[in-house]
């Protein structure tokens, strides 16, 4: 395989593998082909807030267990837009008072259901003279607040995530893509929906999280 070839040790190097199945983007989820001696369960949530972690978890469906003396942190917000013009500028207005709050642009991701050349954003080149950009690495070393995809970011998290472009779910933004942009942020995420079947589900997982996880998710 090739990624022998990464290892000094060649085909005696470990391999770690790690699967989400519930953030198979592409493709229905399954295991490696890879024969692997041994197979752990990770079950415990090292990422997230409880707020964030629990209500996730209503969203997917499934059960969590919480790293002990995670902190408590805030329920998801969720603001409301009329249209894709609207949409822009709450989005623009949320990042303007984090980084007014104090928030540095390498902890600020924005995940639409579009790349930013093809979004909303995609007119506006800055925040109050701070860069929005595209670039993961030249994020993380303080370029500007990124704008990408939750596709783009999966396996990646951020301080503080704004999710945006949430209508419709399709073949681009699927209830996965939602459930992975959702469990991207660490400890702030606001939610940009317009009507539709994606704000639907939204207000649902957080009432759900409300009111004790009808679905199970008790933890």
């Amino acid at each position: 395989m090739t990624i022998e070839s990464v290892s000094r040790a060649g085909q005696a190097g470990r391999l770690y593998a790690f699967l989400d199945m519930n953030q198979s983007l592409r493709v229905v989820a399954k295991l490696p082909s890879v024969p692997l001696p041994a197979r752990f369960r990770l079950t415990t949530n090292c990422r997230n807030t409880k707020a964030i972690a629990r209500s996730g978890a209503a969203l997917a469906s499934i059960d969590i267990r919480l790293l002990p003396g995670s902190p408590s942190g805030e329920a998801p917000a969720v603001r409301m837009a009329a249209t894709a013009v609207a949409e822009a500028g709450l989005v623009l207005s949320e990042v303007r008072q984090l980084l007014q709050q104090g928030i540095k642009p390498q902890q600020l991701a924005l995940l639409g259901a579009a790349s930013y050349a093809k979004g909303p954003l995609a007119r506006h080149a800055a925040v109050d003279g701070v860069p929005l950009v595209d670039d993961a690495v030249g994020w993380r070393r303080g370029a500007g607040v990124l704008v990408t995809t939750a596709r783009a970011f999966k396996g990646l998290e951020a301080d503080v995530v704004v999710a945006y472009g949430l209508s419709g779910f399709d073949a681009l933004f699927t209830p996965t893509d939602l459930y992975v942009a959702w469990t991207r942020a660490r400890h702030r995420l606001v939610l940009v929906c317009q009507s539709g079947e994606v704000r639907a589900t939204v207000e649902a997982a957080l009432a759900e999280r409300r009111t004790g996880f009808k679905r199970g998710c008790g933890c």
